[in-house]
């Protein structure tokens, strides 16, 4: 009975999940914003994403400016904590933002409070790569957000052995988020 009770529930979150991907023009920019923790990963082609299975999770910090997004990256980098900035970034359109001509962002999916997926596609001089992220506002996504995790990569392609749910170490995460909180006070 359980077993039922369980799968229904799993085809109505499939059948939500299968209707609401997609960038909607009605994206808040405001309450996307803010400090998240990156807690998952997967790419369509797996040389693209190399990371070790051992990584530590990392986080990103979105700050709207005037006519633009600026995106602060913290990642775990063969064991040592990376900041990489990516200031000025266009949103071409509501949930779609450009990083550089052969790079851009857009959020498939989000309920601003606890989870955003997001793709990162381009071109690289060895071809076309598309990765799909999940950003958390909690160090890890609760079991009813990773099935959406999944579902999103059913939706853009993205083979599920090639997912990687990251390390709950928050060391290089911990250092931006005191950064972000102190700032605010």
């Amino acid at each position: 009975m359980k077993t039922i009770l369980l799968l229904g529930v799993m085809l109505v979150l499939f059948q939500e999940a299968e209707a609401n991907f997609g960038v909607k023009e009605s994206f808040d920019l405001n309450q996307f914003a803010g400090f998240w923790y990156v807690s998952a990963v997967a790419a369509k082609n797996v040389s693209t994403l190399n990371i070790p299975p051992t990584k530590r999770i990392g986080s990103v910090l979105i700050t709207p400016q005037v006519g633009a997004v600026n995106f602060t990256f913290m990642a775990d980098l063969n064991g040592s904590c990376v900041r990489r900035e990516q200031s000025d970034v266009q949103m071409v359109f509501p949930g779609i933002f450009q990083i550089n001509p052969a790079i851009s962002l857009t959020v498939v999916d989000t309920d601003y409070m606890n989870f955003a997926f997001v793709l990162t596609s381009g071109t690289f001089t060895d071809g076309e790569f598309k990765f799909l992220t999940a950003y958390g506002r909690a160090r890890e996504l609760d079991i009813e957000d990773e099935m959406k995790f999944c579902m999103a990569l059913d939706s853009e392609g993205i083979p599920h052995k090639q997912k990687i749910f990251l390390k709950n170490d928050d060391t290089c995460a911990r250092l931006m988020k005191e950064d972000y909180f102190s700032a605010l006070l």
